[in-house]
C-alpha cells in the first residue's frame, strides 16, 4: 500500500464518486471499491491491491457518466445467463448480437421447422471429426431450399 493515501478515499469525476476502503480480515488486506451504478444501486468490488483498486475506480467514475445510457445492469439469473452466452460464443467469435441474428434467419428461412439432429443419428467412433454445415444442422428432412417442399 502506498504510504502516502489515507483511506477512506474518494475518488470523484463529475456527477460520478466512489470511494477506496480498506479492508482487514484476519492476516488478509484488501482493498474495497464502493460506488452507485448507473441504476441507483450500491456496487461492491473488492481487490488485493490499493493500486488495481484505484485504477478501478478511476476508471469506474470516468465510464459511468460517459455511457450512462448504455449501461444495463443484470442480476441473478439474466447475470448468469448473459455470461454462460459470452462464454459459449467467445470460441466461436461471435457476439450475441450475431448470434441471436443467425437464429433468427435460420428460425424465418426453416418457418419454425428446423429442429437439431439427434447425436444418436449418427455412429460415432473414437477419433470422428464432426463438421456440421447450418444446413446440416438445420435442415428438416421434407425441406428445400429452393422454396418448394419435396413431396
Amino acid at each position: 500500500m502506498k504510504d502516502d493515501c489515507t483511506l477512506p478515499e474518494k475518488v470523484e469525476y463529475k456527477s460520478c464518486a466512489a470511494t477506496i476502503y480498506l479492508q482487514k480480515n484476519r492476516k488478509a488486506i484488501r482493498f474495497e471499491v464502493r460506488y452507485h451504478d448507473v441504476d441507483g444501486s450500491m456496487q461492491r468490488l473488492t481487490f488485493p491491491t490499493y493500486s488495481s483498486a484505484k485504477k478501478f475506480a478511476e476508471t469506474a467514475v470516468k465510464e459511468i457518466p460517459a455511457n450512462r445510457e448504455h449501461f444495463v445492469t443484470l442480476r441473478g439469473r439474466a447475470a448468469f445467463e448473459f455470461q454462460m452466452a459470452v462464454e459459449t460464443l467467445t470460441p466461436l467469435g461471435l457476439t450475441i448480437v450475431q448470434a441471436a441474428t443467425l437464429i433468427a434467419d435460420n428460425h424465418r428461412q426453416l418457418a419454425g421447422a428446423g429442429t437439431l439432429p439427434d447425436p444418436g443419428e449418427k455412429e460415432v467412433r473414437e477419433g470422428d471429426v464432426f463438421d456440421y454445415n447450418l444446413r446440416d444442422v438445420f435442415q428438416p428432412a421434407n425441406f428445400n431450399y429452393a422454396g418448394a417442399e419435396d413431396g
